[in-house]
Order: C-alpha cells, then sequence, then structure tokens
C-alpha cells in the first residue's frame, strides 16, 4: 500500500527524490494510518485546490485497501514542512539582524 502512494505522490510532484511515507502501527480502531512527507514547494501539488488532490489521492488509498479488507488513514504532514520553513525563515532574519547590528555597532 506504501508503494502504491509513494507512486501517486511521485507522479504529482517536481522533487520525486523528497517523496517518503512512513507507516504507523494499526491502532484500536484497527486503522493504519500512512504519512505522507514531500518537499516543501511540491506541498500545494499534493494538496491542490480546497484538498482536491488530496482528497482524490485518500479516495483511491482507501480503494485499495478496501479490496484487501483494510481500514487506513492517509495524513499528508504539511506542519512538519512549515515548522521547518519556519526556523529556516527564522535563521535568515536572525542572521540578517545580527549583521545589521554589527555594522552599526562598527560606525
Amino acid at each position: 500500500m506504501d508503494e502504491l502512494l509513494v507512486q501517486i505522490a511521485k507522479g504529482l510532484v517536481s522533487n520525486p527524490d523528497a517523496v517518503n511515507v512512513t507507516v504507523d502501527d494499526i491502532d484500536e480502531a484497527g486503522v493504519i494510518v500512512y504519512h505522507l512527507h514531500v518537499a516543501a514547494d511540491d506541498m500545494g501539488r499534493v494538496i491542490g485546490k480546497q484538498g482536491r488532490i488530496a482528497k482524490a489521492i485518500r479516495t483511491v488509498m482507501r480503494s485499495a485497501a478496501n479490496r484487501k479488507d483494510q481500514k487506513i488513514s492517509v495524513e499528508i504532514d504539511w506542519f512538519n514542512q512549515l515548522k521547518k520553513a519556519l526556523f529556516i525563515t527564522a535563521c535568515d532574519e536572525q542572521g540578517f539582524l545580527c549583521s545589521l547590528l554589527i555594522k552599526h555597532n562598527s560606525r
């Protein structure tokens, strides 16, 4: 099942090498959770306008799981990508502010 999710995602993104899927153990309700990770630049391609592509991915995956009598859930882990992007932005801004303060003090 995870191979199917990887192939679907790789067909959508511009950086297929960054596609990664992790699988949680079966929970108490019998649901297997698949976590899809893609590059931050490709998040929009995987989610789509108003989440239509994400919904289609989940529908295809659920249909494949039903054929194997499995219950699954597909999570697109955008929050981790967002945290990384915010951290990089904060570091850049901090570096810019540090260099600005050094120039100001050296006058």
